[in-house]
């Protein structure tokens, strides 16, 4: 259960345009929500962020704008070394971890600073966590356990 009370997103936040998907994405920075369990800031102080992401189930990540980075205060979690679609690949700090809620579903993940001009990613792990799936054929974003489509499940063997 979130700290904060943030507006909620419609459960239909997805959208298509020409095979790819777009989903409206809550972000909460997740040391203000530990800074507001302590009693260091106010509700209102938490920061978030709304953004439409580009549902890529290529990446493994999430990856959104440096300038988001910084408006949510994210730390640099790490470094990794990031393969791109065109065989190259670069060192890339990793921040987090952010918490992140669509369709009435949360999860906390780390992620990567979007290149400049190119629009913020909601890659696979994230995905995973939230338990959404793409439908490739409707391209839109459907439960991940069809059987339990008002659930969360995270599936533990």
């Amino acid at each position: 259960m979130p700290l904060i009370e943030t507006q909620p997103i419609k459960k239909s936040v997805e959208h298509s345009t020409v095979g790819n998907v777009f989903a409206d994405v809550e972000l909460v920075s997740t040391e203000d929500e530990v800074l507001l369990r302590r009693g260091h800031i106010q509700a209102g102080q938490v920061r978030h962020a709304r953004l439409n992401m580009l549902v890529d189930t290529g990446s493994t990540l999430m990856s959104i704008p440096e300038e988001e980075i910084a408006k949510l205060g994210l730390p640099v979690f790490n470094e990794m070394t990031s393969r791109f679609a065109n065989g190259q690949s670069a060192t890339r700090k990793v921040y987090g971890p952010v918490r992140i809620q669509i369709m009435g579903r949360e999860t906390s993940v780390l992620t990567l600073a979007a290149h400049p001009g190119m629009p913020s990613l909601l890659g696979q792990i994230p995905l995973e966590g939230l338990d959404l799936m793409v439908d490739s054929l409707r391209q839109r974003l459907v439960p991940g356990h069809p059987d339990f489509p008002n659930e969360q499940l995270m599936e533990v063997y």
